[in-house]
């Protein structure tokens, strides 16, 4: 187990790393950020100065040298566009919203998508199953913005039962943890559905019945538990990918997280922040998969002698 480990951790290792590399040539290809920064009626000189002052006149390889020293000491650098502000300080007020947002969405879709997938499995071809499956179907084709704005339009302002948007008090977050979990849920729906058909065929459900297991036991404890190894590891890669994917979701709800943050980087060409946005968010979908491999060999030893 401990050879397991270190081997998946040095993949983690060398991938955050990779990450990080091809990122800060990425970003660079971009443009000049110094054009978002400055009015047109600076003089040129004014502009190299202001280069000069961010280390933005250095050589590409120099930039990315004292890029790597400050991560290693955790500088993270300062924001071109929020002026005196560092990228770890506007990291550290956007990472609990989008943290908040993320747990609520996932939960939201855990406790729909699993009973709904274990019992469109058990009730095969029944009214349940074609349930199950047109929520699925909706919840993976509709676009997250329609889905976002039509709740704003019908409970937000029509019925005045939610706030149009921003992040205040717990009933802010009930339309962007809907309109984010749905979408969730609709895969790992139709995982579970599919690992359970799988699983309710298997002799030792079979040879659970014939010793009269009540059939509640052999759902959950004998069916689930198998059928349960590729939930969780859809589960928790998506974990990472839903922080980094809400993006839409935080625009149409005006949730202050990174996804926002992320986008108006971007348009600023604001190379500090996209490199720390992007690195939290790679680093998070990183560590998510290392954890799901190490669910899944604790749950299946097996999986600790396989390369």
């Amino acid at each position: 187990m401990r050879r397991f480990i270190l081997a998946r951790l040095a993949q983690a290792v060398v991938s955050i790393f990779v990450l990080i590399t091809v990122l800060f040539f990425m970003v660079r290809l971009t443009g000049d950020p110094v054009e978002r920064m400055i009015p047109p009626q600076v003089t040129e000189e004014m502009a190299n100065e202001l280069k000069r002052a961010y280390g933005l006149d250095k050589p590409l390889l120099v930039q990315y040298g004292v890029f790597l020293g400050g991560l290693v000491t955790g500088d993270l650098g300062t924001s071109l566009y929020f002026r005196g502000r560092t990228v770890g300080e506007l990291l550290s007020l956007r990472i609990l919203p989008s943290l908040e947002l993320s747990v609520f969405s996932m939960l939201f879709s855990l406790l729909i998508a699993l009973p709904l997938g274990v019992y469109a499995a058990k009730y095969r071809g029944r009214g349940s199953d074609y349930v199950a499956r047109i929520f699925s179907i909706l919840g993976g084709a509709a676009p997250s913005f329609l889905v976002g704005l039509v709740m704003l339009r019908i409970f937000s302002v029509q019925l005045q039962w939610f706030p149009t948007g921003g992040r205040e008090g717990l009933w802010s977050v009930v339309l962007p943890t809907f309109t984010l979990g749905w979408f969730v849920s609709a895969g790992i729906m139709r995982l579970t559905r599919s690992s359970m058909l799988e699983s309710l065929y298997g002799d030792y459900v079979k040879l659970a019945r014939i010793k009269g297991v009540r059939e509640s036991v052999v759902i959950w404890k004998h069916a689930f538990k198998n059928a349960a190894l590729p939930v969780i590891t859809y589960a928790t890669v998506i974990f990472a990918a839903v922080i980094g994917g809400a993006i839409v979701t935080e625009y149409v709800f005006a949730w202050p997280g990174l996804g926002s943050l992320l986008i108006r980087a971007v348009i600023q060409r604001d190379f500090p922040v996209i490199q720390g946005a992007v690195i939290l968010i790679g680093s998070a979908f990183v560590m998510c998969n290392f954890l799901a491999d190490l669910a899944y060999a604790w749950i299946n030893p097996k999986i600790r002698y396989t390369r």
